[in-house]
Order: C-alpha cells, then structure tokens, then sequence
C-alpha cells in the first residue's frame, strides 16, 4: 500500500495513456482546436501555481558554494546533451527519428523541484542547495531549452526555424503566467500561499491532461499502429540504459568538486534528474510553435519513461547514500 502511494502518479500516468490509446480524441477540427486550446491553458496553469509556490527566501538560502551549482547547470544543460549525442549516434537505425529526437530533448531538460528536493532530504542531504539549484535550473530553461531545441531541430531536419515564435508562445504560456503568480506572492503573500498549497494537485493534474491530449492525438492518428511491441521495448531498454549511465556519470563526477558529502548527495539528484513538470509543457509549446512535422506524443516516450525510472532509481539508491553517510561518519 505505502509502495502504491508513493509511485501514485507514475501509475496515473501509465493509466492515462492506456486510456488515450483505448479512447483517442475524434479528428474532428472543433475537437482538435478545443484540445489543443485546453492543453496550451494547462501549461499556463502549471506555470502559474509555480510562481504561486516559488519561495525567494527559501531559493537563496542554499546559493552558496558556486561550484555545486555550475556543477549542477553543466550537467543539466552541457553534458546531458553531449552524453545523448554520443548515446544516440549507434542508436537513430534502431530507435528511429522521433525517439532519438526524444532522447535528446530529455537530455536538455532542467532538473525536477519536487522530487529532487525530497530526494535529497531522505538521503540526508543538503537541501537548501538542493532548492536553489533545482529552482534556479528550472528558471534557467525557459531561455536554453528553447536555443537548444530549436538549434538540434533545424539541423535535424534542415528546415529554417525561427526563434521569435517560440519565444513569443513561451512568453505567454511560461513567462507571463510564473511572473503573475509571483506578483500575487509579493502583493497576497497569505492567500497566495493558501492558494498554492490548495491547488498542489494542479501541476500533476494538468500534466496528466497533456499527456492524455498529446497521446490521444498520435492514436487518433494512426501512428501508434505501426508501432511494434519490440519497438516500445527498445525504447525502455534504450532509455533505462542511458538514466544508468547518466547516474553512474553524475555521481562519479560529483566527486572531483570536492564538496562535503551532504552538498554531494545533493548535487547529484539535481544534476542526474529530469523534470517532467516543466519540461513537458516546455516541449509541448516549443513544437507547437516550431511546425515541424514530428509525432510530438512519440518525442515525448523517451521523458515519460525516464520520469517513472529515475523515482524508481532514486528511491533504491536513498537508502545505499545513507549508508554511505553513517560509514563516512563511522
């Protein structure tokens, strides 16, 4: 029961998929444009409970040592992306376009807030730094996850990408929304802080409704029936194999900044983790604005896969960090 509680929203996740598969949206254009219109509102929505929630004081607390925290944007968005690149290049025959494409929008992604914090708490980290990193890399994305994407798409597939209409897209449905609900922070700070801890659901809700519209709408498609089953478990094999690497990599790179071990432990959940909070409604927004002809719901395989595992990894890899503290200490 207590396994059940805490792998809650994987399971939800799984759920709505299995449910866009069996009962996809009609292609019908009113439907397409309702849906669309509803996911690009639940976007806005997740942004703007983020910046309901988002603690400034709490933020700068854990600003200090530097070096964690260009450790942690390195591997976020310099390193992940040259490990997909070398993860990729023997695997685009296998994977195919949308999946390898996948592979490297995952890798440019920012770290987690929620899960990398708590990560980091259970393992007796340090988690003020843990919140700044998290939260600053995160802040961080809405400028590079677009540079990068937008850059990795156009010489993917040799179109000419313009960077002004996914700016001017994520500006309405990123920007404008977290800097709202900041202003409610600092003007409401009682009630806004009342509001955010009343819509906590929001995010996950919000996130589950994108993923039932952006796989309701491959299966409505057709693409999903040309897929195999040894296709999708190529995809699980793939993606389990690099969240191994990546981890193996973070951690034992972790090492030579020479911090305390608490700062360590902290450094490596939000270096090694991927955020599917932000980075589902970034990606979303970015193809909606870029027009490439990519199945999005396909692109998105890679991430949803990488989120459930990297709980899981992270909940079997708490108890062996604390062990490793108590003989530190012994």
């Amino acid at each position: 029961m207590l396994w059940l509680r805490r792998q809650g929203f994987v399971l939800c996740l799984l759920a709505v998929v299995a449910l866009a598969l069996t009962w996809p949206l009609s292609e019908h254009a009113i439907v397409a444009d309702w849906a669309e219109s509803a996911a690009n509102l639940a976007v806005a929505l997740i942004f703007f409970q983020q910046g309901l929630s988002l603690a400034t004081r709490q933020m700068l607390a854990g600003r200090l040592p530097l070096r964690l925290h260009v450790f942690v944007l390195g591997w976020n968005f310099v390193l992940f992306p040259a490990l997909a690149a070398l993860f990729n290049a023997p695997l685009t025959l296998i994977l195919g376009r949308e999946l390898t494409t996948g592979m490297w929008m995952l890798a440019i992604l920012p770290t987690t807030i929620a899960s990398a914090t708590a990560l980091t708490a259970a393992a007796r980290g340090a988690v003020p730094q843990a919140v700044f990193a998290s939260i600053f890399s995160n802040l961080l994305a809405v400028v590079l996850v677009p540079l990068l994407a937008v850059a990795y798409l156009a010489g993917a597939s040799g179109a000419e990408l313009s960077l002004m209409p996914v700016f001017t897209k994520l500006c309405w449905l990123v920007v404008i929304p977290l800097v709202l609900g900041q202003c409610l922070r600092r003007c409401c700070r009682q009630w806004a802080i009342q509001l955010s801890l009343r819509t906590r659901w929001l995010p996950q809700a919000a996130i589950l409704f994108i993923v039932y519209q952006s796989f309701a709408q491959t299966a409505a498609s057709g693409v999903m029936d040309s897929l195999s089953t040894q296709y999708l478990i190529s995809a699980l094999l793939g993606v389990s194999l690099f969240l191994l690497l990546a981890n193996w990599a973070v951690w034992r790179s972790s090492d030579w900044i020479k911090l305390p071990y608490d700062q360590r432990v902290a450094a490596f959940f939000t270096a090694s983790q991927k955020s599917l909070a932000t980075g589902l409604p970034l990606l979303t927004a970015i193809f909606a604005a870029s027009s490439i002809p990519m199945d999005v719901a396909m692109i998105l395989v890679p991430l949803l896969i990488y989120h459930a595992l990297q709980l899981l990894l992270g909940g079997i890899l708490v108890p062996r960090l604390l062990a490793g503290e108590q003989n530190r200490r012994g």
